[in-house]
């Protein structure tokens, strides 16, 4: 019997996990159909996590006391009373925390539990290709996670010099929030009786790689200077990164 359930368990929680990953990003299909298939194994990963250890820890436990307990009944009332207990122990979880979607999640995962389980007690020859068809969510999610590295160095590379200008000035409140967030523009302030001159410029390294400078210039009658503070921008998996990578020149002699 434990066999049978985990065989059982494995094919419903691999299933399960599929479509609830296929359901998340489905908007996304018709725009970006590569980006899609590339990120399904990550929502795969994210719900396996939760749904095969509520499944091989309480769903086996449950399912196998559910049988004991009925296995003298008639066989056709207790197919029904175990399909019916199956459900109501699946959706327990939303009954208790008043969750309409762990409710519904959780019956169906354990409706789809208790049918391939009764495939597997009244088809014994199918068994093989039962397990193989249980196998090809995972053949799938190889398939996505093949996918996700190329699609997501074709999208860091549109990652472009003026995003990452605008990136590394976009904290509200610091230093850098003085600058522009573009290119070839130039903000002009006074301080302290120095003429101060604010500007951004970007040095392009490799593919959603930058080097940001942020240049301040100041000058008054007989004397003036300049400071350039470095910034390593990098777009990487969709994700954006600041670094602080030194900087040089003459120390401000004014607050900002």
């Amino acid at each position: 019997m434990l066999q049978r359930k985990v065989l059982s368990a494995f094919f419903s929680s691999s299933y399960f996990v599929l479509f609830l990953s296929f359901l998340d990003g489905y908007n996304e299909l018709q725009n970006d159909t590569f980006g899609y298939l590339a990120n399904i194994w990550l929502g795969m990963f994210i719900y396996s996590l939760y749904t095969f250890a509520i499944v091989f820890i309480y769903g086996i436990g449950v399912s196998m006391l559910i049988e004991s307990l009925l296995n003298k009944a008639n066989v056709k009332i207790m197919r029904l009373f175990s399909g019916v207990l199956h459900i109501l122990f699946g959706a327990i979880g939303g009954l208790v925390f008043m969750n309409v979607r762990t409710l519904v999640f959780g019956g169906a995962v354990s409706l789809l539990f208790f049918i391939v389980d009764e495939m597997y007690k009244k088809f014994l020859q199918a068994r093989k290709t039962l397990v193989i068809v249980s196998l090809l969510p995972l053949c799938f999610a190889l398939f996505s996670f093949i996918l996700y590295h190329p699609y997501w160095k074709q999208e860091d590379a549109k990652f472009t010099a003026n995003q990452a200008a605008q990136f590394a000035v976009s904290s509200k409140g610091t230093y850098n929030s003085l600058f522009p967030d573009e290119l070839n523009k130039v903000i002009e302030t006074i301080k302290e009786d120095y003429v101060v001159t604010r500007s951004t410029d970007v040095e392009k390294i490799g593919s959603g790689d930058y080097r940001v400078k942020l240049i301040e210039k100041w000058h008054k009658t007989g004397t003036s200077g300049e400071r350039i503070t470095y910034y390593r921008v990098q777009r990487k998996e969709g994700g954006t990164s600041l670094n602080a990578a030194g900087s040089s020149g003459d120390t401000i002699p004014y607050k900002y």
